[in-house]
């Protein structure tokens, strides 16, 4: 038997800052804090972690970085649980203001909710699965069904490298679906295949591109990528990405996301290269053009 009952809980500015946008998290708990209030905890275990708070077991606290507000309240068994609503959908990815539950199945260690996406293009059911802990309350652990959503891989990117494309979607997928100890890895091979094949691409003489192929990534950079701007993000996406394979890791302080927005700067710049290349090609001066370039 189980009765449910839905709140809602506001947070403190000097606690949390202005820091506040709803997106799909790992982890969360509601825990009093013994004057008849409620404190939100909120834990996430993979990557784009900014301030650490407090380390409950095996799981690190983030304050303000997830804020989800909204909770259901069951009585399972006799015992009031509190059980924060996902405002994400796993399935459109849209924020969603989720009023209702369908069904609820539990055990001793855990329970899963049924919930209904009211966003009308949508309109699926997705589980949320929560663990359940003595003293704590219940975690909510993931969701499933989930589609990934992959940023788009533009054609001037998949030309240059299309082993580059599909390793970096396989890593993406990865991330998503929560292997966080995996995805680094994938992404710094993706980013192999792209930095050679770049060089590769502007080379001009197949020895040269037959020495870019053996040499090591760090050394194609240095000695073969030409624009400053690639240069120095590739060189910085590459230190991440050994950090991602290494047992020690040098940059402690950046992680894998830190690594994919290195990959997306890199990418930027050598697209703004090409599409500059190919507009000097194509528009070669020396038209019959006046002296004001009319």
């Amino acid at each position: 038997m189980f009765e449910s009952r839905r709140g809602h809980q506001s947070f403190s500015q000097e606690l949390f800052g202005n820091r506040v946008r709803p997106i799909l998290v790992h982890g969360a708990q509601i825990i009093g804090n013994g004057d008849g209030e409620t404190t939100w905890r909120y834990c996430r275990r993979t990557e784009g972690l900014l301030e650490p708070a407090l380390a409950v077991g095996q799981d690190v606290l983030f304050p303000g970085e997830w804020i989800m507000s909204e909770f259901i309240e069951l009585d399972v068994e006799g015992n009031d649980q509190h059980f924060v609503i996902p405002n994400t959908c796993p399935l459109c990815h849209r924020d969603v203001n989720i009023t209702a539950h369908k069904y609820v199945k539990w055990t001793d260690d855990w329970a899963e909710i049924v919930y209904d996406c009211p966003n009308r293009r949508c309109g699926r059911l997705f589980i949320a699965h929560y663990r359940l802990f003595s003293g704590i309350g219940p975690q909510l652990e993931w969701l499933q069904p989930i589609e990934i959503s992959i940023r788009g891989i533009s054609e001037v990117i998949r030309k240059i490298s299309s082993d580059f494309a599909e390793t970096y979607t396989q890593s993406e997928r990865a991330r998503q679906s929560g292997l966080s100890q995996i995805c680094g890895p994938g992404f710094r091979k993706a980013f192999e295949f792209l930095i050679k094949d770049y060089a590769k691409h502007v080379a001009t003489q197949d020895e040269e591109k037959k020495k870019i192929e053996k040499s090591f990534s760090g050394d194609v950079v240095e000695n073969y990528i030409g624009d400053v701007r690639v240069k120095e993000m590739a060189k910085r996406a590459l230190w991440l990405g050994n950090d991602e394979s290494h047992y020690l890791r040098k940059w402690k302080d950046h992680d894998v996301a830190d690594l994919i927005m290195l990959i997306q700067l890199t990418i930027y710049w050598i697209q703004m290269e090409q599409l500059s290349s190919d507009y000097r090609q194509t528009m070669a001066e020396g038209k019959d053009v006046g002296p004001h370039g009319e």
